[in-house]
């Protein structure tokens, strides 16, 4: 009898020791954490176009395309000034993009539809513009560039357009050929197939992947953290595709980890501020060679590893906010050049130098 409850004793000891051990280390990171997010502004952040709201950056050589509320022009990164005006007749405001194809002509999805400038013509054929009922309904919330083909989510629906003798429409797609919901907010794609996120849902919500000759979908049933998706990211982790979905609106939503399985799609991990997210509703996400951003809609973001977030860990990393220098908390897209990350706010443009998220590192 004394034998058994020596063992019972020690067993109680382990667990005891497990625990206060696993509760110093949560206590470190989260320690360690706050610090990060109370220090003042970090020397080598830059803010530029405060009074400019920011959703769609392209970087073209030593410039960046810049789309925003009060239009679209181009930025100089070694002058660190507006050297173009491209248009001050579109606004891209709420979400909005731009991407670039490789015959030189910028795509611009904007709150009326969707334009396309052709650089290399002249002044009377350098504009394109689509508009509903030739294109889905709504503002362009979204482009991406897929083989030889773009493809453009709108709030009714999608369009592909594809070049012959010129860019036109291929085909529309609507909730009568799939769509889960008619509003699309992000489009990504992989080997798996083309992945659209909804938005603004008035039933389901969720994700509808475009396979060969099939649909699949994913919502807040099958473990979405949220039926609002604002942005998606595929990743390769392990030699294994998954797929990042930010997901929320206003005070809700979190990060979720997609992985497509023979068995279809399925979450293998989510994330939201009890795993240490600076904010419930994920914004943004970008991948660069050593990190993952996450962006929220109003605390900032955080530079993060991917494989605490494919192991569903809690996170840790870089958070970053206005008071360490960035222009705005709602941080809405990420592009890079050579020696910097710039940020597209709300409010503004960040220049974050590389060397300056290595020193916080090694910090």
């Amino acid at each position: 009898m004394r034998g058994k409850l020596l063992r019972v004793m020690s067993v109680l000891i382990m667990i005891s020791i497990v625990f206060v051990i696993s509760f110093i280390i949560v206590q470190n990171i989260l320690n360690k954490q706050k610090e990060i997010k109370e220090k003042e502004v970090i020397e080598g952040i830059e803010i530029y176009l405060m009074d400019e709201e920011i959703s769609a950056l392209i970087i073209d050589g030593n410039t960046i395309i810049v789309g925003g509320k009060n239009g679209v022009y181009r930025f100089d990164t070694k002058s660190e000034t507006i050297v173009e005006t491209i248009t001050d007749e579109l606004s891209l405001i709420y979400t909005a993009d731009m991407v670039m194809t490789k015959d030189r002509v910028l795509w611009i999805g904007h709150d009326n539809g969707l334009s396309l400038y052709y650089e290399n013509n002249d002044e009377e054929n350098k504009w394109k513009h689509f508009i509903s009922p030739d294109i889905p309904k709504g503002r362009c919330n979204t482009l991406k560039i897929i083989d030889d083909k773009v493809y453009a989510g709108f709030q009714e629906g999608v369009a592909i357009f594809r070049l012959k003798t010129d860019w036109d429409i291929m085909k529309l797609i609507t909730i009568d050929d799939g769509l889960i919901e008619p509003v699309v907010q992000d489009i990504e794609f992989n080997n798996s197939g083309i992945w659209y996120g909804s938005y603004y849902c008035n039933k389901i919500g969720g994700i509808s992947l475009a396979k060969d000759n099939s649909w699949e979908y994913l919502s807040l049933e099958d473990g979405l953290p949220h039926k609002y998706v604002t942005s998606m990211l595929p990743v390769i982790y392990d030699d294994k595709e998954y797929i990042l979905v930010g997901t929320g609106h206003l005070e809700s939503g979190g990060l979720a980890v997609v992985e497509v399985t023979i068995e279809g799609l399925n979450v293998v991990a989510t994330h939201d501020i009890q795993s240490n997210l600076p904010g419930e509703k994920v914004r943004f996400l970008y991948q660069s060679k050593e990190n993952v951003f996450i962006t929220t809609e109003s605390d900032g973001i955080l530079i993060t590893d991917l494989s605490k977030i494919i192991k569903g860990e809690l996170l840790d990393g870089i958070y970053l906010n206005t008071n360490h220098g960035l222009s705005s908390d709602e941080i809405k897209v990420i592009v890079e050049n050579n020696d910097s990350y710039w940020l597209g706010g709300k409010v503004g443009l960040t220049k974050i130098p590389k060397e300056v998220i290595l020193l916080i590192n090694a910090t």
